[in-house]
């Protein structure tokens, strides 16, 4: 038996050519993922550590929005279409 999801949700797949999952993104993810972590254990602890938390946070904040924003950016180039120099765009039909 497969699932067969609603006519509505049936590819919905939407893939940006050419983004690629560079480092920084994956240094984004582990940042959040550190943040996360480490309010839980402190919070296990009963330690706040505020200074500590209140870093990581906003670390993680920027690193997510400049990594948000860079998407934002590259899809919006990719979305133009191919510059007339040749450059990136999408790929040709």
């Amino acid at each position: 038996m497969t699932f067969q999801p609603p006519g509505s949700f049936r590819n919905t797949t939407v893939r940006l050519e050419g983004v690629s999952s560079a480092p920084r993104w994956k240094l984004t993810t582990a940042t959040q993922l550190v943040t996360v972590g480490t309010v839980l254990l402190l919070n296990a602890l009963n330690n706040p550590m505020p200074v500590l938390i209140q870093g990581l946070v906003w670390l993680t904040l920027a690193m997510t929005l400049s990594s948000g924003l860079h998407y934002i950016y590259h899809a919006a180039r990719l979305a133009e279409g191919p510059p007339e120099s040749g450059g990136p765009g999408p790929p040709p039909a």
